[in-house]
């Protein structure tokens, strides 16, 4: 049971309005540990006059040659650097 402005209780399901919500507002980052490494790493590689690039997709969608590609394409003329990571395991 639960009082109202009313002047009788009652015992049913609470699943009506009455008019006195309130409405919080949170401005937190859930990824805020991560925004802050990446960028440290974007100041990073500006420092250093690196290119990073982040390929992201589903599987079979040409990741890999696209990467192949771009690297025999680009070999001799600048140095390049794999990291590799999947994020299933």
């Amino acid at each position: 049971m639960h009082d109202h402005d009313h002047n009788h209780d009652h015992g049913h399901s609470h699943d009506h309005d009455h008019g006195h919500s309130k409405t919080v507002a949170v401005h937190a980052s859930l990824f805020a540990a991560n925004d802050a490494l990446a960028r440290a790493n974007r100041e990073h590689f500006n420092e250093v006059g690196a290119v990073a690039l982040n390929l992201i997709s589903s599987p079979g969608s040409g990741k890999t040659t696209l990467l192949e590609h771009t690297i025999e394409a680009l070999k001799g003329e600048i140095r390049i650097g794999v990291i590799e990571g999947d994020i299933e395991t």
